[in-house]
């Protein structure tokens, strides 16, 4: 039987899985030379705060290397992992992640 904490445990991780997902595949489209759409416009909207956020680090650009979307995914990974624990100590079903 599932608790309201556990709808928002899941409604929270589909969440942060999306924007992961969304954040590599801005990645990947950065390398190819797309015309800017509806889509990518999204995508930047979507991921741009996260790497702004990232990109006051000062080692997340190492001479021409910008190292700003891997440092986000690992943020996002972190904020995941650390939401988890939050909701099983509320009372979440450590059961509900495994999927």
């Amino acid at each position: 039987m599932n608790t309201p904490i556990d709808f928002i445990a899941i409604f929270v991780n589909w969440l942060l899985n999306l924007l992961i997902f969304c954040l590599f595949l801005r990645i990947i489209l950065s390398w190819f030379p797309i015309p800017r759409g509806r889509f990518t416009e999204f995508l930047r909207e979507l991921t741009n705060p996260i790497f702004r956020v990232v990109s006051f680090l000062p080692f997340a650009r190492v001479g021409f290397l910008d190292l700003t979307p891997l440092f986000a995914y690992f943020l996002l990974e972190l904020l995941a992992g650390l939401l988890q624990k939050i909701f099983v100590v509320w009372g979440a079903n450590p059961g509900i992640y495994a999927f």
